[in-house]
């Protein structure tokens, strides 16, 4: 279960980091396994082993929006200066980078949970 290297790059491009490296990408990108279109589980239910029928399927959008916090995070406390002929607005790149990890937050996959009944009905505990 591993991302593939057109999800890091399309990731990557989201983001508009170069520096980012293969493997912090592809960490990021596999915190989001999803359902695949057969509607299997990336790990089985009860034991939590990886399902091995399970088609890679991750939620691009979501990794880029995290990654684009983890930006906005190192930004944060840049702030706006000026000399007598220049301004310097700083701050306009992290209200920017939290604009964009909005964007991609709202394009997210859908998540939605099964509920299952416990302890089965009919049983006696």
């Amino acid at each position: 279960m591993s991302a593939t290297s057109a999800m890091i790059s399309q990731v990557r491009s989201w983001v508009g980091d170069l520096t980012l490296t293969d493997v912090s990408v592809r960490s990021v990108i596999e915190r989001h396994a999803r359902l695949d279109l057969a509607g299997r589980e990336p790990f089985e239910v009860q034991s939590g082993e990886p399902n091995e029928d399970w088609d890679p399927t991750y939620d691009l959008h979501l990794a880029a929006a995290d990654l684009l916090e983890e930006k906005a995070a190192v930004t944060a406390r840049d702030f706006d200066f000026g000399t007598e002929s220049e301004r310097f607005q700083l701050s306009q790149r992290h209200a920017q980078l939290l604009s964009l990890a909005r964007h991609h937050r709202a394009r997210r996959m859908p998540h939605t949970s099964s509920l299952a009944v416990w302890p089965p009905e009919g049983s006696s505990c």
